[in-house]
This record gives structure tokens, C-alpha cells and sequence, in this order.
């Protein structure tokens, strides 16, 4: 939200002012901008998406309906099941 406000209205010497209003540290600020935080979080979002893809292959694995307690069990079964 600060950075969109600062790009639009080009108000960079207003970074501090809007981190206060906002609750939260410049220093905060511009690490969630950084170069390595950026990088960061897309390495996270790789990774979130190739656990998603193995919860959802263990879901649909035999294509029947599933409790909890088989849901759990095919989360056990190792991943080369799937492939």
C-alpha cells in the first residue's frame, strides 16, 4: 500500500511519515522490497506450490471419496506413488 501511494503520487520523501501511519518500521519497509526478500518469497511461493501439488495428488489418489484418517495415510505414502 505505501509503496503503490509513494510510486502514484511520487512521494518519496514521505517514507517515513506513511510507515508511521501505517503502523510498521521503514527499516521493515524497504527490507520487503529488497532484492534478497523478493527472491525470498518467490523460492517460498515454488515451494508452497509443489506441496500444494502433492496434498492434491494424495486427495484425488484412487479418485474415491476420503475421510480424514485415509487422507492421512496416503499423505504418508511416499511421493513417487504419485508420479
Amino acid at each position: 500500500m505505501i509503496h503503490t501511494v509513494i510510486e502514484k503520487h511520487d512521494l518519496k520523501q514521505m517514507v517515513s511519515y506513511l510507515c508511521r501511519l501505517v503502523g510498521v518500521f521503514r527499516s521493515g519497509y524497504y527490507r520487503y522490497f529488497s532484492d534478497e526478500a523478493a527472491a525470498k518469497r518467490q523460492t517460498d511461493h515454488q515451494a508452497d506450490e509443489t506441496v500444494k501439488d502433492i496434498i492434491l495428488k494424495a486427495i484425488h489418489f484412487r479418485r474415491r471419496a476420503k475421510g480424514g484418517s485415509s487422507d492421512k495415510n496416503d499423505i504418508r505414502t511416499p511421493v513417487s506413488n504419485y508420479i
